[in-house]
């Protein structure tokens, strides 16, 4: 029997003064052999159980027994290995995967930045590799945007592939996973390489967690799926804090305490600014062999119950995340894309915080575009609870024929909705002309025209006397003779390049985004 307190408190004085001198009269046995009979009698299944059913669950008699009475009591024995209880002899492959490693010696160390997307990662990726240039040189490895998964195990086997065909030569690779998944996905995938060779020279040096303070919950009391199970304990060695200004410092100091109550084993690095992490805390994320320190692999193996022997499988998110990826070829409106941003946070972000978990809601955007009035391509990271929106110019070559891409996640949304948000932020299609006439002439066109009408001949018998038009018999006029025929001629020759614009809007079809796509 058990009773835990947290380190302070009353509760602490109140069992050192009450319960424990209570418990002491009891006599509590220290083995099952001393427990009373009648405790025997109720719970002899669990108490006669061998050892050596935990191994083989629902094989033998009393297991069954037991898990007719108890049906959690499957998922507790793996637990039960590494306890006190018996003298099983656990696989040591799921508590430590090094434990027959032979003297091979790995030749490509990865360094894990993990995190749903919207976390940073990105700049976080930017800050060490930019501050440890001088030291490691990393191969920054990421999922190519436009695909269809944010996290696809293939396509990381393929890429360490592709690295073990360099050499034998130590390298540094710094693995990006921006995705709704737990970080056992991403290990299993990398020591379980289908080739045996790639699969010795990898070696997991370390991996951190990457958290936005900002976008933590999903909601005032629910935490966006997968963020707990990203920062277990076990699996991070460290968990990369950015955002660290919330609506007031009490939010960010609970958030804090939050991460902490999380994992209490892992550091927790708080990058100030997103755009500074110091020497120390550089050299904790860069390290070669934090992974595997004592006693990470043990937690690993009561947090995900036999995931080396793949036996463990992560349960789904609390709520379904879609991903939703579009590629197009035509170019965005810049100010009509930014107005669109915006009116997401004012939807998602400050106004309805619980509208996150509404149907159609938009959790992140992510890609990479052209505007209509800008040669630049740029990158855009935009978080509708964080309120964050990140465009930066990109200049970095892309493979003939690329398009603009991005990748949407959000709770129930659908293609054709995310189309027709995109569709909204075109150009605007151009619209037909208005015909002139002289009552619709601009005071500038006019003095334009009388500027004109002054180089033009003068009928016969009109003279002009310095001031006025003057004729015989027509009295004298400010304006030239013959202005209103210049007046209709400008009108009619106007109204011609009208007729021909005009013509060809009707005929050209207004173009769409996803034409070609």
């Amino acid at each position: 029997f058990c009773v835990v307190f947290w380190q302070r408190g009353k509760g602490v004085k109140f069992a050192a003064d009450t319960l424990l001198p209570l418990f002491r009269e009891y006599h509590i046995p220290e083995s099952s052999e001393d427990l009373p009979s009648d405790f025997l009698l109720r719970y002899e299944n669990i108490v006669s159980v061998k050892t050596n059913d935990v191994a083989n669950m629902g094989s033998s008699v009393d297991s069954k027994l037991i898990e007719s009475s108890y049906p959690t009591f499957p998922s507790f024995g793996p637990h039960m290995m590494l306890s006190s209880f018996g003298d099983y002899v656990y696989n040591q492959l799921d508590v430590n995967p090094t434990v027959n490693a032979d003297s091979f010696e790995p030749s490509i160390f990865m360094t894990l930045l993990v995190g749903i997307p919207g976390s940073n990662q990105e700049k976080i990726c930017s800050i060490v590799t930019e501050s440890t240039k001088n030291e490691h040189h990393f191969i920054v490895l990421r999922q190519p945007l436009g695909s269809e998964d944010l996290f696809c195990s293939e396509n990381l086997q393929k890429a360490l592939t592709m690295l073990r065909k360099r050499g034998n030569d130590p390298i540094r690779v710094l693995v990006i996973v921006s995705a709704y998944v737990e970080i056992p996905e991403v290990i299993t995938a990398i020591v379980h390489h289908p080739d045996q060779l790639v699969r010795k020279s990898c070696h997991v040096s370390s991996v951190s967690a990457c958290v936005d303070l900002r976008n933590l919950f999903i909601s005032n009391q629910t935490c966006f799926p997968k963020i707990i199970e990203q920062c277990s304990e076990g699996w991070v060695n460290n968990i990369i804090v950015t955002g660290g200004n919330p609506a007031t410092k009490r939010g960010k100091d609970e958030r804090m305490i939050f991460l902490r109550t999380l994992n209490s084993s892992c550091s927790i690095i708080e990058v100030e600014g997103n755009n500074y992490i110091d020497k120390e805390s550089l050299d904790e994320i860069c390290s070669l062999d934090s992974f595997n320190m004592p006693p990470l692999p043990i937690s690993r193996h009561l947090t995900a119950p036999g995931w080396y022997s793949l036996k463990y499988t992560p349960n789904p998110p609390f709520i379904s995340v879609n991903y939703v990826t579009v590629s197009f070829s035509g170019d965005l409106c810049k100010a009509r894309f930014m107005s669109h941003l915006k009116s997401l946070h004012q939807k998602e972000g400050r106004v309805y915080v619980d509208r996150l978990m509404m149907s159609g809601s938009l959790f992140y955007i992510g890609g990479r575009t052209k505007f209509s009035d800008d040669p630049n391509l740029y990158t855009l990271e935009c978080t509708p609870r964080s309120e964050v929106i990140a465009l930066n110019i990109f200049n970095k070559p892309l493979p003939p024929g690329s398009k603009n891409c991005f990748i949407f996640t959000g709770y129930q949304i659908t293609k054709e909705q995310v189309k027709n948000w995109l569709e909204g932020c075109a150009p605007r299609p151009p619209t037909k002309k208005e015909k002139y006439t002289k009552f619709s002439l601009t005071a500038k066109e006019k003095e334009i025209l009388r500027h004109q009408a002054k180089q033009e001949k003068l009928p016969e018998g009109w003279f002009y006397n310095g001031s006025h038009y003057v004729s015989m018999m027509d009295g004298k006029k400010m304006e030239h003779p013959r202005f209103d025929e210049i007046l209709q001629n400008f009108v009619d020759r106007k109204n011609e390049e009208i007729e021909i614009f005009n013509r060809k809007i009707d005929a050209e079809k207004p173009a769409s985004l996803f034409e070609g796509s």
